[in-house]
């Protein structure tokens, strides 16, 4: 995420928010939530058949902002379980590195912020969009 006030978040409220934000998007929960003490950023893992069937996501004490970036991730996860299963073969080939690397921040992602950051506090407006990606402040501004 760029740069934010450095707001901790704790690790039963990150839960708690996304287990909320799961329960409103109509999703499952990700397989697990990494409690990382070193993690500056937060992150999403993609779900992977048969090992990671829900992803994970990636945050801890220290991550700039941890209530927005608990919901940024919280979309990528939602986005990810609102997409069509893939096979192991279609998921290799998806995220090889001979494709280049996937940034996931597209339209399907800044709708499902904005729904997330609505759910959250009631109006996207006031969801931190200054501490967003350059790409993703622009998407704010329309809000």
């Amino acid at each position: 995420m760029g740069r934010g006030v450095q707001h901790s978040i704790k690790r039963e409220d990150a839960e708690q928010l996304i287990r909320f934000l799961c329960w409103r998007s109509r999703v499952p929960e990700p397989s697990s939530v990494a409690w990382l003490t070193r993690a500056v950023r937060g992150c999403y893992k993609t779900p992977i058949p048969r090992r990671l069937p829900r992803g994970q996501i990636v945050v801890g004490p220290r991550v700039r902002d941890g209530l927005a970036a608990v919901i940024h991730e919280t979309a990528h996860h939602v986005v990810s379980m609102r997409q069509p299963r893939l096979t192991v073969a279609e998921w290799r080939r998806q995220n090889s590195w001979r494709n280049g690397p996937r940034i996931h921040h597209g339209p399907v992602f800044i709708e499902t912020l904005r729904e997330l950051a609505q759910a959250w506090y009631g109006d996207a407006k006031f969801y931190p969009w200054e501490t967003e990606y350059r790409s993703l402040r622009a998407a704010g501004a329309g809000v």
